[in-house]
């Protein structure tokens, strides 16, 4: 049997394994909260600004990278930059 596939064979067995004992497992009343208690929804408002701050990271690693494409395929077809300032390298570029 092949490494990948004794892999395969024992993420399997795991997942099984922890699906059948699942049912003995319980949060406590902390982490869920009574009907008067205030924590799941604090909880709750925790998660979504965190899931929020990572929204604002990875949508600010996509416009930097957007940027840099947009960039770079500008100088290589010479649109943007296609007049540079006389003696400032412009005897390099003919």
């Amino acid at each position: 049997m092949s490494q990948s596939r004794a892999i395969k064979w024992m993420g399997l067995l795991g997942g099984v394994g922890m699906f059948l004992q699942s049912n003995s497992v319980h949060a406590c009343a902390m982490c869920m909260g009574g009907a008067d208690n205030k924590t799941g929804p604090a909880l709750n408002g925790a998660i979504f600004l965190l899931l929020g701050f990572l929204g604002a990271m990875f949508t600010g690693i996509g416009a930097v990278a957007y940027h840099f494409v947009k960039r770079a395929r500008a100088v290589h077809s010479n649109t943007e930059f296609s007049d540079p300032a006389p003696g400032i390298g412009a005897e390099t570029l003919s």
